[in-house]
């Protein structure tokens, strides 16, 4: 729109300006609601740009929400500026309700009641402002969807650290619903407890739910982004989804936040021995391998003061040592010796493939060539020779050669799988371990410390291994 400046000059412009801009205030605005899939709503201008949406509020802040956040965008027909305060305290009051950051809040109910002030929203906001205020000033915090001070928040971790302890002793009795339930009752009182939280995590992991053991674990780590069980047990979940660098990302953050912890680098060590060849250039596995093999380096020297050495992703005593190598070696001599047997085997499928191919060939060769035109044009074919019966009879035999030999190679892999049983203990399980109950962490105010948080590298004898099978060739197909 253009103003023009005719015979009433600049003052009468301005007043043409201040009208329209009380008309612009007081009249009425076009606004879109935006609804994101994790229920929160924006209000404001919708832009598209690319993959993304840019909302302009009415106090012209741009939020940019990606396209896959976004459930659906409602067109809202003609409001008011009242109607825009009302929805505005209303998306106030949802996006703070659960928030701690009671200065931050205050800010934004300051900001909001400036926004629009002389609305009846405003009047409301000044309500709400006042609570958090005094909630400021009588040093109150967010336990739950409760406020309570200080004292009454350590009162409540002794309360919940006992009963904490009971679900601990049930977990540890295989007793897992009824560990859930003192579990889910510590949550009710204190929804971010984070002892609460690292048991629901291992007890839905030993349910096998694997994506609601992933959350607990996630919403644990908002809280403690550097403890080391936590990141650890995030790990073992990751890997169990095939998220294979995701989570060797989280074993990096564990052995950052816990060096040397032993069960964080013998899990790593399972990891790294497991990735698929494919992903083994990756940086994030370049970088954990280095950080293992400084991390192991220093535990080894450490361990074997105590006696015990690495093996694979376990630890041996020294005699033991000996007697693994010798039997590794031992079991290395028959799996190479199967394994030359089973290349000849699979030398000899090949061939017989071939063979049968020319035989084949063969055999239309003979069919059209039993089949001419005679002087009158007609079409002659004559009674298959005995060569052709002789060629089928071969392939028939070399079939059959073939099944036996397909037989023999399921039986080589079977028998790589017995030899490799036979080794006391293996290198590796396949399996990474969870830090269970002894790495829970304690909350804010709680009277010690978790026990995986003392640490230091043990030289007690390390839990005991289940074995795994071999690796073993490929089926021919």
């Amino acid at each position: 729109m253009s103003i023009m400046y005719g015979g009433h000059g600049k003052g009468c412009a301005m007043k043409r300006w201040l009208a329209l801009a009380a008309g612009l205030l007081s009249g009425p605005v076009h606004a879109d609601l935006v609804h994101l899939k994790n229920g929160s709503t924006l209000e404001g201008t919708v832009r598209r740009q690319e993959s993304v949406f840019v909302v302009i509020d009415s106090a012209g802040r741009q939020t940019t929400v990606p396209v896959d956040d976004v459930a659906g965008i409602e067109k809202t027909t003609v409001r008011n500026a009242a109607d825009l305060a009302a929805s505005g305290l209303l998306s106030l009051r949802r996006a703070v309700e659960n928030s701690e950051d009671v200065p931050g809040v205050i800010d934004r109910y300051k900001r909001f009641i400036e926004q629009y002030r002389g609305q009846a929203a405003a009047a409301e906001a000044e309500k709400d402002l006042a609570v958090w205020q005094d909630r400021l000033a009588r040093g109150l915090v967010r336990v739950g969807d409760r406020w309570m001070t200080a004292e009454e928040r350590k009162a409540l971790v002794e309360r919940t650290a006992g009963r904490l302890g009971e679900a601990v002793d049930l977990l540890k009795q295989g007793r897992l619903r009824e560990a859930d339930a003192v579990v889910a009752a510590v949550l009710d009182a204190d929804p971010r407890n984070v002892g609460g939280l690292y048991l629901r995590g291992l007890i839905l992991y030993r349910q096998d739910q694997i994506p609601a053991a992933r959350r607990a674990f996630e919403q644990l780590r908002e809280q403690l982004p550097e403890h080391a069980p936590t990141l650890n047990n995030l790990a073992v979940v990751l890997w169990r989804q095939n998220q294979h660098l995701a989570a060797l990302a989280v074993y990096d953050q564990a052995l950052a936040a816990q060096p040397r912890n032993r069960q964080i680098i013998d899990n790593v060590a399972e990891a790294l021995n497991a990735l698929p060849a494919d992903r083994r250039d990756a940086p994030i596995a370049k970088r954990l391998a280095q950080r293992f093999a400084e991390q192991n380096e220093t535990m080894s020297r450490e361990m074997a003061a105590g006696g015990w050495f690495r093996w694979g992703a376990a630890w041996v005593r020294g005699p033991q040592l000996e007697e693994l190598k010798q039997a590794e070696a031992e079991i290395k001599a028959r799996r190479d010796a199967l394994s030359e047997q089973y290349d000849q085997t699979e030398a000899r499928i090949r061939r017989i493939d071939q063979e049968i191919n020319e035989n084949e060939r063969v055999l239309v060769q003979i069919e059209t060539d039993r089949r001419y035109v005679d002087a009158r044009g007609r079409i002659i074919t004559l009674a298959l020779p005995n060569s052709y019966y002789a060629v089928e009879d071969n392939i028939r035999k070399l079939r059959l050669e073939r099944q036996e030999l397909i037989l023999k190679l399921e039986q080589m892999r079977q028998q790589a799988r017995a030899i490799q049983q036979q080794m006391p203990v293996p290198k590796f399980t396949g399996l990474q371990q969870m830090i269970g109950p002894e790495g829970m962490p304690q909350p804010q105010g709680a009277a010690s410390a978790p026990v995986a948080q003392q640490h230091s590298t043990p030289v007690a004898e390390p839990p005991a291994t289940l074995p795994a099978l071999p690796e073993l060739p490929p089926r021919p197909q």
